[in-house]
């Protein structure tokens, strides 16, 4: 692991992200400038825990390393506030999902 990893480690596992405070809009990953109406007064913001599942896929055939993990779930996730973040769908089976389903963040990491 890269050492720029490991300092930011805490922004992905407890998903750091910003908060505009001129407009109101949340970003995920974190950003300098908001997207939204060019402002530069942002702060850190942890997104929240929970969403619902927009899209998810089963990955049968998995990345060396990985196989283990087999089958491997990936879901994309609206988030409470709106914001989407990729992440992988843990201790569940696949056939168990299914778009609209309710997601919460692990507490482990």
């Amino acid at each position: 692991m890269s050492i720029s990893y490991w300092r930011m480690k805490d922004r992905y596992y407890r998903l750091m992200g910003s908060l505009c405070k001129a407009c109101g809009s949340e970003f995920f990953p974190s950003v300098y400038r908001c997207r939204k109406c060019g402002s530069e007064d942002l702060v850190d913001k942890e997104m929240p825990k929970t969403g619902k599942v927009l899209t998810y896929t089963v990955l049968h055939q998995v990345m060396d390393g990985f196989e283990d993990e087999e089958p491997l779930l990936l879901a994309i996730i609206s988030l409470d506030n709106g914001v989407k973040v990729l992440g992988q769908i843990v201790d569940t089976q696949p056939d168990r999902i299914q778009t609209g389903d309710l997601s919460r963040q692990s507490s482990e990491g």
